[in-house]
């Protein structure tokens, strides 16, 4: 009997910091996703509006998005 009791007791602990640890690790994860996506989104949007203005070229989007890329990836100016 005192290992049932033993054991219920682990099961309840486990599940608790399972929801705990797990909550904590999908909201992270959802919150990434989100963030990439409206990223990509108003990049794409704002790059869009810029062609269609006659502001920048296709040319000039290739080297604006390589240096965005660059900028948040903090690898400005390396090889």
């Amino acid at each position: 009997m005192n290992k049932v009791i033993v054991g219920l007791i682990g099961l309840v602990v486990g599940a608790v910091g399972g929801a705990v640890v797990g909550g904590s690790l999908i909201g992270g994860t959802a919150a990434g996703i989100g963030i990439g996506t409206g990223l990509s989104a108003g990049i794409c949007s704002t790059v869009q509006a810029a062609q269609a203005e006659g502001l920048v070229t296709a040319e000039q989007v290739d080297q604006l998005l390589m240096r965005a890329a660059q900028e948040l990836a903090g690898t400005d100016g390396l090889p």
